[in-house]
């Protein structure tokens, strides 16, 4: 299972064309899905009540976690992967990365979000562009960017994998495979 995977992240990978391989794509809307070994679905990662315990062999997630707004969802997103996946491999952007990945721009998550804002919408700071107020005011209410301690609480039986650019953790993976 791919928790937020979309149909063109698979595009370039061989793994969802092996015999006997199949991926679900959970999201919160339906999508089309046209690749070979791809199924979608419409559920919500904090409650799959749709789904066995154990139902998959892997669980995936990258750069999903930190959408759901608040600590409390980001928990019941974890505690369900962890139910309904033999094995899970989530992915998250560091929070303490110099450069906040979602915004392109040094230490947005240390701003206040009225000035974040400000940024977003009136200049052209972030991706080059100045951002619809609306999208901007979602994107600022959606992220909550995790740590490594709080990655390790969600996942309390896990491995760390740190990905690095220059020396920096600029993502955490919690897996337990």
């Amino acid at each position: 299972m791919d928790v937020g995977g979309t149909d063109y992240f698979w595009n370039d990978s061989s793994l969802p064309k092996l015999p006997n391989v199949q991926i679900t794509l959970l999201n919160l809307a339906e999508l089309e899905v046209h690749s070979q070994g791809l199924i979608g679905k419409t559920g919500d990662g904090t409650n799959m009540k749709e789904f066995a315990d154990n139902e998959f062999d892997l669980v995936f997630s990258n750069s999903v976690i930190e959408h759901l707004y608040t600590w409390e969802n980001q928990v019941k997103m974890a505690q369900e992967i962890q139910r309904v996946g033999k094995k899970y491999y989530v992915q998250t952007p560091n929070k303490y990365f110099p450069i906040e990945a979602h915004y392109a721009l040094p230490f947005a998550q240390n701003m206040p979000k009225s000035l974040l804002f400000t940024i977003l919408t009136k200049t052209r700071l972030s991706r080059l562009q100045k951002w619809d107020p609306a999208y901007a005011q979602q994107y600022l209410d959606e992220i909550r960017l995790l740590d490594e301690q709080e990655m390790k609480t969600l996942f309390p039986d896990c491995h760390i994998y740190r990905e690095k650019w220059a020396g920096l953790t600029k993502s955490i993976t919690a897996h337990n495979l």
